[in-house]
């Protein structure tokens, strides 16, 4: 009985250590070949020595896939998304931090959540959307026909204390929603009057929908539920 549960151990171990070097061949591979077809150059980024928190969407690198604008796709690639200067940059297998030369129009991270993790998808490419250009990345909040978006910009923000010499600069997020129909999109905050707004043709429908199911309007995620419903009508 002992000796069965020795080698199914070791069995288990075995195979994890196969699964996960397996995993790891794979992401190099892709990133070899992600960083040989768009381009990629190694970039020495600015350092903030003197500014609290980072410019980054996660200090870490995360995992996830990328569309390139010439629409090819990569997956299991080790990124880093600079919401300070709105660029996405790419982990190389030496720790290089790369900028590809070919525009990233869409790609997703797994961002961490309690021993989890959750993807989270970003895409630029939008029109008339009022501050933004179609370089400017979004969060896809809800997608379909019609669009629930989260832009995040940071910006270095610098407070001087009263009386005082010294002053402190910090990364401050700057936070915006949009609805996107038929190719335009319209601000909205976050809260129930400006969504129903901004869908106002079905807004007696919503208006039920939003009762039936106790929607939180301070809640991304059940926005998104509003906008993945007004899509089925």
């Amino acid at each position: 009985m002992q000796l069965n549960y020795l080698l199914m151990t070791r069995y288990l171990i075995a195979f994890l250590f196969v699964t996960l070097t397996f995993s790891a061949v794979r992401t190099q591979a892709q990133q070899n070949l992600l960083l040989q077809d768009a381009n990629g150059k190694p970039i020495m980024l600015q350092q903030y020595v003197d500014v609290q928190g980072s410019p980054f969407y996660h200090p870490d690198w995360l995992q996830g896939n990328l569309t390139l604008v010439s629409n090819k796709v990569y997956k299991s690639v080790n990124m880093k998304y600079d919401q300070l200067k709105d660029k996405v940059y790419i982990k190389a297998n030496n720790g290089d931090m790369i900028l590809l030369g070919e525009k990233v129009k869409e790609f997703t991270l797994d961002y961490p959540v309690m021993g989890s993790s959750t993807e989270k998808k970003f895409r630029l490419g939008y029109f008339n959307i009022p501050d933004a250009t179609a370089d400017s990345y979004f969060e896809v909040l809800a997608d379909g026909k019609t669009q629930l978006l989260k832009r995040v910009t940071k910006i270095i923000q610098e407070n001087k204390e009263y009386n005082s010499a010294s002053s402190t600069k910090t990364f401050v997020e700057i936070i915006k929603f949009y609805v996107v129909t038929q190719g335009n999109g319209t601000s909205i905050k976050k809260d129930k009057k400006s969504i129903l707004k901004a869908l106002a043709d079905k807004q007696s429908e919503l208006e039920t929908y939003s009762q039936n199911n106790n929607l939180n309007f301070k809640l991304e995620a059940d926005m998104a539920k509003l906008v993945t419903f007004y899509n089925t009508l």
